[in-house]
């Protein structure tokens, strides 16, 4: 006899745990955005992805892009553990003495874009949808967007705050005011409604008995299946 729905359920839960605040299903996340340029040219934009975990990870085939398709760039090298990766747009000359990773091009709207990151599978890995207005940043003062948290999603407008200077800060950490000050946006955060949490696609209905042997509402199951290369959390689903 299958195990019941319930037993199966809880199980999931045990395998691919709740994550943090609707949590972001990677290390990598896209940490800064300079979508206005520096104070040298409005030209010179950058983004900044940044490796949360604990190992190394080979970006050969994964893609940053926006919605729009502009830009849409492909990556390639490795991004060390607990380090940044710095995209500079058409040369190396944002960020003076700050070497780039990779020269991209393609210019980031200043009204809003929809950034999202994939891995060489295609998998959905984090996004950042500000197709209605950037969260945060100051075209005039070029100050940059600067994520608070790499553990909330980069769809939560509350997890982004404006840097404390301008250019920000690229290849360091984002700036934090005070910590106590922290940890209440933090908090603050979690407090949202599930509505804000990122879903994967590719969780699926995997197998269902409908009709098995003995009571129907004791013996039945349903299993869900994860076919992604990380885990993702179930809570509020």
């Amino acid at each position: 006899m299958k195990t019941p729905l319930l037993i199966i359920i809880g199980l999931s839960l045990f395998l691919f745990p709740p994550l943090t605040a609707q949590g972001a299903f990677s290390s990598l996340i896209i940490n800064e955005i300079a979508w206005m340029g520096t104070n040298k040219s409005a030209n010179d934009e950058w983004i900044e992805i940044y490796n949360n975990g604990d190992k190394d990870i080979n970006l050969d085939g994964w893609i940053l892009k926006s919605a729009d398709k502009i830009p849409k760039i492909s990556l390639s090298g490795t991004i060390s553990a607990k380090n940044f990766y710095l995209l500079e747009r058409t040369n190396n000359n944002a960020m003076p003495g700050v070497k780039a990773d990779l020269i991209y091009k393609g210019v980031l709207n200043n009204k809003g874009e929809d950034l999202i990151l994939y891995d060489n599978s295609g998998n959905l890995i984090d996004e950042v949808n500000c197709s209605s207005g950037w969260f945060a940043g100051n075209d005039k003062t070029k100050q940059t967007m600067e994520r608070i948290s790499p553990f909330v999603s980069g769809n939560n407008s509350q997890n982004w705050q404006t840097s404390q200077n301008p250019d920000g800060t690229p290849r360091k950490k984002n700036y934090k005011s005070k910590i106590t000050n922290f940890e209440n946006k933090i908090k603050k955060v979690q407090s949202l409604p599930i509505k804000n949490a990122n879903y994967s696609a590719k969780i699926i209905f995997s197998e269902i008995l409908p009709s098995p042997k003995g009571p129907d509402a004791k013996n039945e199951w349903i299993e869900i299946q994860n076919q992604n290369k990380f885990e993702v959390g179930l809570s509020g689903w």
